[in-house]
């Protein structure tokens, strides 16, 4: 009698557990709904993608298509992952007066101008990097000796970076590569200081080299099977001092 007894209030707390996580799931979810949890990542994501086709031209632009294909066929599934992270650091009571704000005018528009805020705060803070980052390089120019070769390595890796880009835009649009940069070519501008020293084309591909009137050193990249010195790996750009081996 006693064991059944306990058999019996065990069950009846498991149940009443059960209903709380049911509700408190129940509350997440709508949480999530009023706040557009879905539509704020699939925003962030759609955010992302550019910078990364930018910084990956290697990899080609349907990859990322599909990617956001999937990203949009799987927010349920991460909506499902999210709701264990809100409960265990809310209560019910805090769920649902936050459900009461979202549902209020300030709280709906509030969840309304989100995701637009979070891609203008994304713009803010990339350009924001980009000031610091350029200030940065300018000091270290300004600085002689290594640290003014160290800033022109890294304006002259940047800018072959950008023209693989460049290339692979003018790929898409005439199934070709092209050694011509302005009008019915790359849209394309170097940095201060740097000059192409050479940009040729090959069988499957191109190879180019910059250099910049603050060192000696060169930088070079090669798109396709055919190298240029220092660069060795395709795509990846490669600085060497003037006369070194």
């Amino acid at each position: 009698m006693v064991l059944a007894t306990l058999i019996v209030v065990r069950g009846a707390a498991q149940q009443s557990a059960t209903r709380a996580d049911s509700v408190k799931a129940a509350t997440i979810r709508r949480l999530l709904e009023l706040t557009d949890a879905a539509g704020t990542i699939t925003s962030a994501v759609q955010t992302m993608v550019p910078t990364q086709r930018s910084a990956h031209p290697e990899i080609p632009s349907i990859y990322w298509d599909v990617f956001l294909d999937h990203v949009k066929r799987g927010l349920p599934q991460l909506i499902d992952s999210l709701i264990p992270v809100y409960a265990t650091r809310f209560t019910q009571a805090e769920l649902d007066q936050m459900v009461q704000f979202y549902s209020s005018p300030a709280g709906r528009h509030l969840a309304q101008a989100q995701p637009d805020m979070l891609q203008q705060n994304y713009e803010i803070g990339r350009h924001w990097g980009a000031r610091i980052g350029a200030e940065l390089q300018d000091s270290l120019s300004n600085a002689g000796g290594v640290w003014s070769d160290l800033s022109a390595q890294s304006k002259m890796r940047s800018d072959l970076r950008r023209l693989i880009v460049a290339e692979e835009d003018f790929f898409a649009d005439s199934v070709r590569y092209t050694t011509t940069i302005g009008t019915g070519g790359l849209d394309y501008q170097l940095s201060p200081d740097n000059t192409i020293e050479v940009l040729r084309l090959t069988p499957d591909g191109w190879v180019a080299t910059i250099s910049n009137t603050k060192t000696k050193t060169t930088c070079s990249i090669f798109i396709g099977a055919t190298s240029i010195p220092p660069a060795v790996k395709e795509g990846e750009p490669m600085c060497q001092e003037a006369g070194a081996r």
